[in-house]
């Protein structure tokens, strides 16, 4: 409500935007807010903001919590259709962002744990693995690079950063 009454004095904001402002607590069986709108009263874009808005609040680290992996984000997003989200939109949502999207933590069937490198628009489920750690020997490895696409690995799981014994972040630079 109150980011209503300041989004109405900001200038040079189009419409679209201001729905998403004020559309992204909304949910399709009226239920949401700040209005109750139901899924006859919000445009695409709004039903698409609700989508990335609980995504966003489920991967990412916050004071009072750490996030969740895209994967388990994707089961919670697909539990809340059809009634609170599209899920036409959510399903179009998980295509674009990828099962294995580019920065996730992943663990492969040898044990090694990497970062999604580069993504296979091709075949989803084998990207490129940038390779740091073993889960199995529980120790640092020589950094490596995985084409799951050419590898007799496989992605065995998806793993939230909290989920991970080791701090990942000196192997996001390139």
């Amino acid at each position: 409500v109150y980011a209503g009454e300041i989004i109405s004095t900001v200038t040079g904001l189009s419409d679209i935007a201001r729905d998403v402002c004020l559309m992204h607590h909304e949910k399709l069986d009226g239920t949401g807010y700040p209005r109750g709108l139901t899924a006859e009263q919000m445009p695409t874009h709004g039903r698409m903001s609700c989508i990335v808005d609980i995504y966003d609040a489920l991967t990412a680290d916050r004071c009072y919590k750490k996030g969740m992996s895209s994967a388990e984000a994707f089961k919670i997003l697909l539990s809340l259709t059809p009634f609170h989200l599209d899920r036409d939109l959510v399903y179009k949502f998980i295509n674009c962002i990828g099962v294995y999207p580019v920065g996730a933590l992943v663990e492969l069937s040898d044990g090694r744990v990497g970062i999604v490198w580069t993504s296979n628009a091709a075949e989803p489920l084998k990207p490129e693995v940038k390779c740091f750690y073993s889960r199995k020997y529980k120790r640092f490895v020589d950094v490596s690079y995985v084409d799951v696409k050419h590898s007799k690995v496989t992605i065995e799981r998806a793993i939230a950063p909290s989920g991970l014994e080791v701090d990942p972040t000196p192997f996001f630079d390139v």
